[in-house]
């Protein structure tokens, strides 16, 4: 069964919480922005996702003289080349310190 690390960590720190120093002194606050971010992540990237598929869509598709199974295969190359050159972006600023000690 896959685990997300984030979900184990912030479990056990609020279970070591609980039981070293009680309910009262957690920081509750923190707690439910965490786990907001936990639901409210997923909603966000499906929701960027539709729009800038419904976007690219308006752009490459919107002409009478392509088929379909064309203007989707256009659709699909340029999300590929997003992701290509995203992943791209992110290991360059890899190489960077700055980045290496978050």
């Amino acid at each position: 069964m896959p685990i997300s690390g984030t979900h184990t960590v912030v479990g056990a720190l609020l279970g070591a919480g609980l039981y070293g120093t009680g309910p009262d002194n957690l920081n509750w606050e923190k707690l439910v922005r965490i786990v907001g971010s936990w639901f409210l992540s997923p909603a966000l990237a499906a929701t960027i996702s539709f729009l800038l598929m419904v976007t690219i869509s308006a752009l490459i598709m919107d002409t009478e003289k392509m088929r379909y199974r064309t203007r989707l295969f256009m659709v699909q190359f340029v999300t590929a080349g997003c992701f290509v050159a995203t992943v791209f972006i992110l290991f360059y600023l890899m190489k960077f310190e700055f980045f290496k000690t978050i």
